[in-house]
């Protein structure tokens, strides 16, 4: 997808920081980590920016940062070439596979509410007749598609041209790729990153509760966590906002969702779109959720 795709960096804000800092010095007080400084972040994006794009104008980064005193969003670049509106905590980005923590964020919901169980056999929830593959009598379960370790791989065979707007792709041919394909490991014995893995969670969720997976998203996480700027379908007032990724050579690329592959698979992150704000409200809800978790383990 090139190298300077903006939704790679941006989209993931938080979490680009945190490869961004293993390359410098954190100070490390009695009090904690104290993270840079606005100044030297905003120079680790201007030399990544910069140098990735062997010039300057190498579009944009936004960088989320949460810590005790607060959140902070720093961005260097601007939306695209030729329209200089300068990025920040509210630009919109396509966010990749990103969008995975939502799927599994799902998964948690629908295993609290008693609907469905980690140890569920994933044929369980799709229609009759498809076949999953098994192996040594071991069948994929739903916690295998959520931790990568289901055996299946990252992407079916005889995918169709990139940019070929023609080529299409269905659920019904990822259901034939399953039916001829062979695991080369039990279930759950390794991992190993699987988009077919997360857009057969994504069937199975959806599945279970009569709804296509958009809705599913949007009633279980989106709108119970507020997150005003977080979508598939952008209105328009999102779509204002979007910055679109660029390719090798710093041209606007399609968004990844237009590719029939991957538009076949929404549960796999694809064509979610999300702000650096959004997404640190979503952090920040995972944060307090964990903590009041392993609160009532230590009680």
């Amino acid at each position: 997808m090139g190298t300077i795709r903006t939704m790679l960096c941006a989209g993931a804000g938080a979490m680009c920081l945190l490869s961004t800092l293993a390359e410098t010095q954190v100070a490390k007080t009695s009090a904690g980590i104290i993270l840079p400084s606005q100044v030297d972040i905003r120079k680790m994006l201007a030399d990544r920016v910069d140098a990735l794009a062997g010039q300057e104008d190498g579009i944009g980064i936004v960088v989320g940062v949460i810590e005790p005193q607060g959140r902070r969003v720093i961005s260097y670049g601007h939306l695209n070439q030729g329209d200089p509106r300068p990025l920040d905590g509210d630009t919109a980005f396509e966010i990749g596979s990103v969008g995975k923590v939502f799927t599994a964020l799902l998964l948690a919901d629908m295993v609290r509410k008693g609907e469905v169980a980690l140890s569920d056999p994933v044929a369980k929830y799709l229609p009759a007749g498809v076949k999953i593959p098994e192996r040594n009598g071991r069948s994929i379960t739903l916690l295998d598609l959520a931790t990568h370790t289901s055996g299946l791989p990252f992407m079916p065979d005889e995918v169709p041209v990139y940019n070929d707007p023609a080529a299409k792709y269905s659920d019904e041919q990822l259901y034939r790729f399953l039916a001829r394909f062979q695991l080369t490991r039990d279930p759950g014995a390794a991992w190993d990153y699987s988009n077919i893995g997360y857009w057969l969670l994504g069937q199975a969720l959806t599945f279970r509760t009569g709804t296509d997976y958009e809705n599913l998203l949007r009633t279980r996480v989106i709108d119970p966590m507020k997150l005003e700027s977080t979508a598939i379908t952008l209105p328009l007032k999102l779509r204002a906002r979007l910055a679109p990724g660029h390719n090798a050579v710093l041209q606007p690329a399609p968004p990844v969702a237009s590719v029939s592959i991957y538009e076949a698979m929404p549960a796999a992150g694809v064509g979610l779109v999300s702000t650096v704000n959004d997404l640190l409200t979503f952090l920040s809800v995972l944060w307090t959720m964990s903590l009041r978790r392993w609160h009532r383990v230590w009680q």
